[in-house]
């Protein structure tokens, strides 16, 4: 098997909102996998039909409590529940493909699996985990495995979408606070005169939390400090020593150690981050398409009167639906 490269591990995103309760799934053959279950139950209705398999009312309710345990719900919020049953329909269509595929995963492979697509298999049931595993595995090797994200689509990704990598002007700041603006200003008249006291004065006599640091607040890009501080800051060069200034905090001495202007980030620097958000739209657009031709191709029944609930499907939605 070729070995899934670090790219996959972005399968873990579009899967992880989709996470059922498979722990009652048997292992089938010598594989330790989870087939595609068959929950019909003269005491809970069928809610959905996928071909030859039946899911109930209560399959429906084991995936909400599993994913959501916190969530409180009834019956009058049946636009939330329409959604939360549509990701039940997608996640039982990807177990459906994964088994027609033949997929499985061995206890041998799961650690590997495990550890490059990331899984979180310290907090996830065995079960879970060889079930999302399986799936992830099926949704690679034969939809997600051949997407590239060329050198020319980096590019043109940049030159159309500049703005986005625009950096403000920013500067790593310093500050003093004081409570008494006397202080504050004959203060300042000793930083005036040793201004490289600024970090021990800042460190002794200041009443931010910032003082155990030097008085270091961090780097601050323009538009995020408030407007009586920015315009003063902003105008300060480095090394430069600010006059007192007041805000509903106390009054404050600012020093500015070092700034760059605004200006677009080169390519090289943004380039790995472009390649992510392009492999990511990939995947995932390659992700809808598979869903796209399953609910094309497979019969799939939705009983609405049977889920206690108001359905109301997606606009596009292709699965048949009956009330009777």
């Amino acid at each position: 098997m070729n070995a899934i490269p670090r790219s996959a591990t972005l399968i873990w995103i579009l899967l992880l909102g989709m996470i059922a309760a498979c722990g009652k799934s048997p292992p089938a053959r010598n594989q330790e996998k989870a087939a595609v279950p068959s929950s019909e139950s003269t005491k809970s209705p069928t809610v959905l039909e996928i071909e030859e398999c039946k899911f109930s009312r209560a399959d429906f309710a084991d995936y909400l409590s599993s994913r959501y345990p916190d969530l409180k719900l009834d019956s009058s919020r049946s636009s939330l529940l329409s959604r939360l049953f549509d990701g039940f329909v997608d996640y039982q269509i990807l177990r459906y493909r994964a088994e027609q595929a033949g997929v499985t995963v061995s206890a041998d492979e799961l650690p590997g699996l495990s550890e490059k697509l990331q899984l979180p298999s310290d907090s996830l049931p065995r079960p879970i985990l060889m079930e999302t595993a399986r799936i992830q595995k099926y949704l690679y090797f034969n939809y997600f495995r051949q997407q590239e994200v060329s050198d020319n689509e980096i590019a043109e990704y940049y030159r159309t979408h500049r703005n986005d990598f625009r950096q403000e002007t920013e500067v790593h700041l310093y500050q003093i606070l004081l409570s008494d603006k006397d202080q504050a200003i004959e203060l300042r008249g000793i930083l005036q005169n040793s201004p490289d006291r600024f970090e021990e004065l800042a460190r002794t006599r200041s009443l931010s939390p910032e003082a155990v640091n030097n008085g270091y607040m961090g780097i601050f890009e323009k538009g995020v400090l408030p407007e009586e501080m920015e315009n003063v800051v902003f105008s300060l060069r480095p090394h430069q020593i600010s006059p007192v200034v007041e805000s509903k905090f106390g009054f404050h001495i600012f020093k500015v150690t070092s700034r760059s202007n605004r200006r677009t980030l080169p390519l090289q620097r943004v380039k790995s981050q472009i390649h992510r958000d392009l492999m990511s739209q990939k995947l995932r657009a390659a992700y809808e398409v598979m869903l796209e031709e399953a609910r094309e191709s497979l019969h799939i029944k939705i009983v609405k009167e049977n889920m206690g609930f108001t359905y109301s499907p997606e606009t596009g939605d292709h699965s048949d639906e009956t009330d009777n």
